[in-house]
């Protein structure tokens, strides 16, 4: 693996998108090493890789101090003058 040689350690990003009718946009990014997320939260019972998005696994990511985690709540504007 070109980290291996390297001497670099993988990482992975995750971004998670969320919308309800008539409520503002929220996003989540979630940044974690690759071992960590293979070791903490990969499903085993399957070859998907999925970041699970429940309220209990959220809370485990946010207590877990090496996922790092940026929340945005985004406003709607106008982008271009008329």
């Amino acid at each position: 693996m070109v980290c291996d040689d390297l001497g670099l350690k993988p990482w992975i990003a995750i971004y998670v998108e969320a919308w309800e009718e008539n409520k503002p946009v929220e996003g989540d990014l979630y940044l974690t090493s690759l071992d960590n997320f293979l070791t903490k939260y990969r499903i085993r019972t399957t070859k998907m890789c999925i970041w699970e998005m429940r309220t209990k696994h959220k809370e485990s990511y946010r207590q877990d101090k090496k996922v790092m985690h940026l929340h945005l709540d985004f406003k709607p504007g106008f982008w271009f003058p008329e």
